[in-house]
């Protein structure tokens, strides 16, 4: 990708961006995927190639980054029970609850194996930080809004340790051992968080002996990245790492309550956070335009309805088997947080770090870009439609009583 590319890119995202009047019915994200379909057909774009490293380590960071660190450490303390129970226990059971969906309707159709719709499950069980913060903040419910974007932010580490371990066993035949799982899991997400902790906390150290807030701008430029790419050398979780140290750098200016830094950062990262996303949507359409979805239409559609079937389920089982989630969310906040796990950059992140060799590629491929595409368009588009009847039909029950 050369930089005449990248300037044409930037200029359609902010034209979509600039216009974009009515962004509660048409979020900048799918209109900017949308774009990105449309681009893959224009020969100018036809060479771009989008890899896993250059989502991976180029916009994630400081995606998450400024996510996390815009997350209120408030919310984020008020609901952490939940928060962590969704991103570790609720994934993993909507991971297997889904694996086994997809294995018992495509396998009498095309030749997937468990371990195939498993790879593919793992794919599509995180929820992505980029699409909620952009979309679901913008139509509410609050508290729901923060569960889901919280969730997001902490699942990444699980995810990915899923993926790796199925990636392993699809293309090198592994045996699954739940020990090594385990194993790994703790060290990638325990670790990756620690690594961005420390950092965080050594460059607050720092902050404070710098007295120019330009250069606490760039310090957390800095932070953004370098906890990623240490913890990713160390064969951590970097995503986890500059998540961790965006909330802890949340929860600083929390305590302490530095407005006029914040203020500086604030309107920094909104900058960075805006172009990252015009790009990143960009080229994932360009990435996905051009797979045969209609060979796989049915097969498309029927995955999404079960990865949506799976999400509600899981949900079903962990906020109503506990008395407190039960009593406290009302069902309105139910179909908010399950229709509210869109997917996007993180499950099209894994998929580009797919080995393209490997066998039946074609069919995961096309799949799960095709879920990923069906969920930001149909999730978003409806989102606050749905919102909005849930609102009024509120407001009614408090009118009537």
């Amino acid at each position: 990708m050369d930089a005449q590319q990248v300037f044409a890119l930037l200029c359609i995202g902010f034209v979509l961006a600039a216009f974009d009047k009515k962004k509660e019915h048409f979020p900048l994200p799918l209109l900017l995927l949308a774009a990105g379909i449309l681009c893959s057909f224009v020969p100018f774009f036809s060479n771009i190639e989008v890899t896993r490293d250059l989502i991976f380590d180029w916009f994630l960071p400081a995606l998450l980054f400024v996510a996390a660190y815009q997350f209120p450490y408030r919310d984020l303390k008020k609901d952490a029970g939940l928060i962590s129970t969704l991103a570790t226990i609720g994934l993993l059971l909507t991971f297997i609850l889904l694996g086994i969906s997809l294995y018992i309707l495509l396998s009498p159709f095309l030749e997937v194996s468990l371990v195939a719709c498993l790879l593919i499950a793992a794919m599509l069980t995180p929820t992505d930080p980029v699409s909620v913060v952009t979309i679901l903040k913008q139509t509410g419910p609050q508290e729901a809004a923060d569960i889901v974007e919280g969730e997001s932010l902490l699942n990444d580490g699980t995810s990915i340790v899923l993926f790796t371990l199925m990636s392993t066993m699809y293309f090198e035949s592994q045996q699954f051992s739940i020990n090594s799982f385990l194993i790994d899991f703790l060290l990638v997400t325990f670790s990756g968080a620690a690594i961005g902790l420390i950092i965080a906390f050594l460059a607050n150290k720092w902050m404070h002996l710098i007295k120019d807030n330009e250069y606490h701008i760039f310090l957390s430029l800095l932070l953004a990245y370098i906890s990623f790419y240490i913890a990713e050398s160390l064969q951590v979780s970097g995503i986890l790492a500059t998540v961790a140290a965006g909330l802890f750098l949340s929860r600083h200016f929390h305590v302490n309550g530095d407005k006029e830094v914040k203020e500086r950062l604030d309107g920094f990262w909104g900058i960075i956070e805006l172009l990252m996303i015009c790009l990143v949507f960009l080229l994932i359409g360009i990435a996905g335009g051009q797979q045969p979805y209609i060979s796989y239409l049915y097969y498309i559609l029927a995955g999404f309805l079960l990865m949506i079937a799976a999400r509600y389920i899981v949900l079903a089982l962990i906020m109503y088997l506990i008395p407190f989630w039960r009593h406290r969310f009302h069902f309105q906040d139910y179909l908010i947080l399950g229709w509210g796990g869109m997917k996007g950059t993180i499950s099209l992140a894994l998929l580009l770090g797919l080995n393209a060799g490997g066998k039946n590629s074609e069919v995961i491929f096309t799949l799960t870009f095709g879920i990923v595409f069906l969920s930001i368009f149909i999730q978003s588009l409806t989102m606050y439609p749905i919102t909005r009847k849930l609102k009024a039909q509120e407001q009614k029950k408090k009118e009537s009583s």
